[in-house]
């Protein structure tokens, strides 16, 4: 929880904006790919919660890089230079 609360702190919404952000992009993919595109959705389920089982995911798995290059660089002061002699 820390970690969500010192990411989004500067953002105006704050935490909410964890939840916001997902919301916002399953009304969008819902909006162009159901209803204008005219996708259906094969297993009955309704088209937005289909959405928002798949960006879920996503939004775990492409943020894992730049979390990780973050906190890389953030704690530089751990990654030292070693030297190996041969």
């Amino acid at each position: 929880m820390r970690d969500v609360t010192v990411r989004y702190k500067q953002t105006v919404i704050g935490v909410a904006w964890a939840i916001v952000r997902p919301f916002i992009t399953m009304v969008i993919f819902t909006i162009v790919f159901g209803r204008l595109a005219g996708l259906p959705s094969e297993s009955g389920a309704p088209y937005p919660v289909m959405v928002l089982a798949g960006m879920l995911p996503w939004f775990l798995f492409s943020s894992i890089p730049d979390r990780g290059i973050e906190q890389i660089v953030g704690n530089s002061n751990l990654i030292e230079r070693s030297t190996f002699h041969a």
